[in-house]
């Protein structure tokens, strides 16, 4: 269950993601989840999320096509998350 919830994480996080929906979505409880998935990862999904998020916008910065600003404001980063 929470390798699935990695791959889904690494591969959508640049949606907004509802833990708690994921959780009910996998026929779980949120506590149930957020707690196993930290015991696996040693972080929180939210955690886990906005680091993916974080590790994007370095790469976007690091690849000088994009100044901070048009990174702040592209759309995959400027969004409102509820993680």
């Amino acid at each position: 269950e929470i390798d699935k919830a990695i791959v889904y994480f690494s591969e959508h996080y640049n949606e907004a993601i509802n833990v708690d929906a994921y959780a009910k979505q996998n026929h779980v409880s949120t506590n149930w989840f957020i707690r196993n998935f930290k015991m696996y990862t040693g972080t929180t999904p939210k955690q886990f999320i906005l680091q993916k998020r974080i590790n994007n916008a370095e790469t976007l910065l690091q690849n000088k096509k994009y100044n901070i600003k048009e990174i702040a404001l592209h759309p995959n980063i400027a969004k409102t998350y509820k993680v």
